[in-house]
């Protein structure tokens, strides 16, 4: 029998594997071509099934509903999760589900080491528009409506709050500043979706630091389809319009983004041409189709290594995610940043002991936190000086070719 540990790895992998159409152990993937005009245009084949091998006893096992054509269809339905191994409306969760818990690294993160705000610090800048800090920076002409940051791979001056059971159905979880009862600001809004099996709090390290810089985040529970997605745009904006609620006359209603990883960022593909957003984040997330025709505004991709040119397995090793990736910025035609974090994989940014990449942000992992907020704070609050750090051929990134290979199209 396998151990806990074991169970867990495996159940990832399985959930990775599965929703990227088999990809794991050997790929056919082209190899790896930073030139735009000739990157990889054929998706990998998958398979329009889930496996149906017995799963060895004692080992995770996952089953595609009978709505559900692959994992990512059918692994959770709108009212389970599959972390805890519940059974969804949409396809059975695995039964070993709740050892997904062991991925997680600690209930600490980025970001919360800087330091609550203090309390009394909203009001206390001129003309009552600067949000509560500890540093007292406060929004200009240049940062937006934000508070100023030199630096965004470090944490902003919000605490983050975490509240489960929110939302349709409470299947969803908020991720909060602390401060938004006492802040001044209008606060934009990040929907978020999380990977095949995943959760939201195996994002801890990334939601964390969006969070610090005065992002409010409404993530759903387990892995979305789409429709989830624009249900948790539905219920913030309400709750923002709702006296009583802790949102009320909180939220900058007019900028929201919506963004995943793995599975999430099919999800965000598939419900992203909502008119209500600004932009979409796709982390590891590259279409199986190609269709990527629902997107109408600017998107960030970020993606690992090519399994094709690195080798490795596409899951802890390398991102099986990166072929696709490369077609669906070939193809699309929105402003677009996409940005390959070097060495990393198609599990870096989540908080997981096994993959190396504990919660805490080593500095590999803190390039996809550092680009996510930064890319948030330009899009959503206006932030000016985050800009440089993606547009241009002397863009910050463009020239830390250490860490990123860079691609841009239409962005101004």
């Amino acid at each position: 029998m396998l151990t806990a540990r074991q169970q867990a790895h495996l159940l990832l992998i399985v959930a990775s594997c599965a929703t990227w159409g088999g990809a794991c152990g050997g790929t056919s993937a082209a190899p790896e071509n930073t030139d735009s005009s000739s990157l990889p245009g054929e998706a990998p084949a998958t398979s329009s099934t889930a496996s149906s091998a017995a799963p060895e006893a004692g080992t995770a096992s996952l089953s595609a509903g009978s709505g559900g054509t692959t994992l990512q269809q059918g692994m959770a339905g709108a009212n389970s999760s599959a972390s805890r191994g519940s059974s969804g409306g949409s396809g059975a969760a695995g039964t070993n589900g709740s050892m997904m818990s062991s991925l997680v690294a600690g209930s600490g993160g980025a970001g919360t080491g800087s330091g609550a705000a203090g309390v009394g610090g909203a009001g206390n800048a001129a003309a009552g528009n600067a949000a509560a800090g500890s540093g007292g920076a406060l929004p200009s002409a240049a940062t937006g409506t934000l508070p100023a940051i030199e630096d965004p791979a470090k944490p902003g001056q919000f605490t983050p709050v975490w509240e489960e059971g929110k939302g349709p159905g409470s299947n969803y979880t908020t991720i909060t500043p602390k401060e938004l009862a006492q802040s001044e600001l209008k606060h934009p809004i990040l929907i978020w979706g999380p990977g095949a099996g995943a959760y939201p709090e195996i994002y801890k390290s990334l939601l964390d630091h969006i969070a610090t810089h005065g992002f409010v985040i409404v993530s759903y529970n387990t892995t979305p389809q789409g429709p989830e997605l624009n249900e948790g745009i539905d219920w913030i904006l309400e709750e923002s319009k709702r006296e009583g609620s802790p949102f009320y006359n909180r939220l900058d209603t007019d900028k929201i983004a919506m963004g995943g990883q793995s599975a999430g960022s099919l999800a965000t593909f598939q419900a992203g041409g909502d008119e209500r957003l600004t932009t979409t984040l796709h982390i590891n997330g590259g279409t199986f189709d190609g269709n990527v025709s629902q997107l109408k505004k600017p998107a960030l991709f970020i993606c690992g290594d090519d399994p094709a040119v690195s080798g490795g397995d596409g899951t802890w090793e390398s991102d099986l995610a990166r072929p696709n990736c490369d077609r669906d910025f070939e193809t699309i035609d929105i402003p677009v940043w996409y940005g390959v974090v070097v060495g990393s994989s198609h599990t870096t940014v989540i908080d997981n002991s096994m993959s190396g990449m504990p919660a805490g942000a080593p500095e590999i992992k803190q390039a996809y936190l550092a680009a996510n907020a930064a890319w948030l704070r330009w899009q959503l609050a206006g932030d000016e000086t985050m800009k440089a750090f993606f547009v241009g051929s002397d863009c910050t990134y463009c020239k830390d070719k250490a860490t990123w290979l860079v691609q841009q199209k239409k962005l101004q």
